[in-house]
């Protein structure tokens, strides 16, 4: 897999990309878990003698297994950049656990509620993003004095004014053309 030249960076926008990335991983395959696509999920289907099996819990730790082993690499050289990778990384699981939703199922005679059945499922793929983007607006630039928490996004290095860049490729152009 080859990484976006952003990503060569410990921009904001970098940390947002990490924790999306993770966040989809963990999602994608907690849902996956919940549908039964996937074989290895711990998923129980023992219930009561004559009970209906209505399908797989999501198996959000599952999910984020899943996704930490797939995109969290062990760093040759420990360097700032990678920590803030791997930081942002658990950030996106993270937001998939403290984005999930309570869902309740009643049961009892003629519709009544008499006994409930709740658990806990992943919220929409967009909600999650959401969530992140809210993190992305209050992401916190790492210095030897501030210690972030685990679901914070963080970053290293302002990200580039782009207009500036705009200015000074057209500096440049301009340059080219009256010496040209």
């Amino acid at each position: 897999m080859h990484d976006p030249p952003i990503l060569k960076y410990g921009y904001r926008e970098s940390a947002l990309i990490w924790a999306l990335s993770s966040a989809g991983a963990a999602w994608g395959v907690a849902t996956a878990c919940a549908q039964g696509w996937i074989d290895d999920c711990s998923c129980v289907h023992d219930g009561q003698p004559g009970w209906e099996y209505g399908g797989c819990s999501y198996s959000v730790q599952h999910g984020i297994t899943a996704s930490r082993k797939l995109l969290t690499r062990t760093p040759i050289v420990r360097s700032p950049l990678r920590s803030v990778e791997k930081h942002n990384l658990k950030a996106g699981r993270l937001a998939v656990k403290k984005t999930l939703i309570a869902s309740c199922k009643c049961h009892g005679v003629s519709g009544s509620c008499q006994q409930k059945t709740c658990w806990k499922k992943t919220a929409t793929l967009d909600h999650i993003a959401d969530y992140l983007v809210e993190k992305y607006a209050r992401s916190k630039m790492l210095s030897p004095d501030h210690k972030a928490k685990n679901a914070d996004l963080v970053f290293i290095e302002p990200s580039p004014d782009p207009c500036l860049q705009l200015v000074r490729m057209f500096a440049i152009y301009t340059l080219v053309l009256i010496l040209g």
